[in-house]
């Protein structure tokens, strides 16, 4: 039908030499300490923060009374998405960030590969998806019998009042808890890097207070059936086995004349 959009994984503009550059990466990810949700607990955060500056706003002690002080903490709580089975989720962009971070960080240390990566964040924004085609969550499966807990942390921060102080609260799902996507490189050279940047989630996760090992994890490549075993440039040759029996020598000179 003319004028319809067909929106499939490699479609039809692809050539087939631009289709062998691509390549789809489907892992998952576990942590290995907690995660901490990012998202303001108050949907309409922009528009509470701009009320809050009218001359007859509410106290917070009258917010207190009124909302009571569940209400307000929770408020004031970072939270997960949630998918549509009511399970935590983020949204696939985050995964997206902490490439960004993850390659910024790695580009600072000798020996990377992301070190020579140039224009890096628009390489990850236009040749890298998540998801691709997919939900625009991704699920954060938790281990049996596990429920979604709340941390809390002071903020310390100077000011020309002297020093503040502010209680941080955020929900958190456990260690051991996974998250699966799928990772569509438009070029697949770019997947080097790709592994490189999973790997620096074991230091520097995903989620809040990433930056102090929140949110940590191993990873695994789910596709298993598109690896080949490694042949080793260098293998050595098979080593026979020793026998008792030592072979008779060679006898040298011309045969006998019957």
């Amino acid at each position: 039908m003319r004028g319809e959009v067909i929106n499939k994984p490699y479609q039809k503009i692809w050539s087939k030499k631009g289709k062998e550059n691509m390549k789809q990466m489907k892992v998952e990810l576990t942590l290995t300490n907690e995660m901490l949700g990012a998202e303001p607990g108050d949907k309409d955060i922009y528009r509470t923060y701009i009320a809050s500056k009218a001359p007859d706003a509410a106290s917070i002690e009258e917010e207190v009374a009124a909302l009571g002080t569940d209400g307000v903490v929770e408020k004031g709580m970072t939270i997960f998405l949630r998918d549509k089975d009511g399970n935590p989720a983020i949204s696939n962009h985050v995964i997206k960030g902490f490439f960004k971070n993850a390659c910024k960080a790695m580009r600072e240390s000798d020996g990377m590969d992301s070190k020579d990566l140039k224009a890096y964040k628009s390489k990850i924004d236009n040749l890298i998806f998540i998801n691709h085609g997919g939900p625009k969550l991704i699920t954060i499966h938790m281990p049996k019998g596990s429920e979604i807990g709340v941390c809390s942390r002071p903020l310390r921060a100077q000011t020309a009042q002297g020093e503040r102080v502010a209680l941080a609260m955020s929900e958190s799902v456990p260690e051991g808890s996974t998250l699966e996507f799928t990772i569509d490189i438009l070029n697949k050279d770019m997947e080097k890097y790709i592994i490189e940047w999973l790997d620096y989630g074991a230091y520097n996760g995903l989620g809040q207070w990433h930056n102090g090992s929140k949110g940590t994890f191993t990873w695994r490549d789910l596709d298993i059936s598109s690896k080949k075993p490694v042949k080793k440039a260098n293998a050595e040759a098979p080593v026979e086995e020793n026998t008792d029996e030592t072979p008779a020598p060679k006898k040298r000179g011309r045969p006998k004349k019957a």
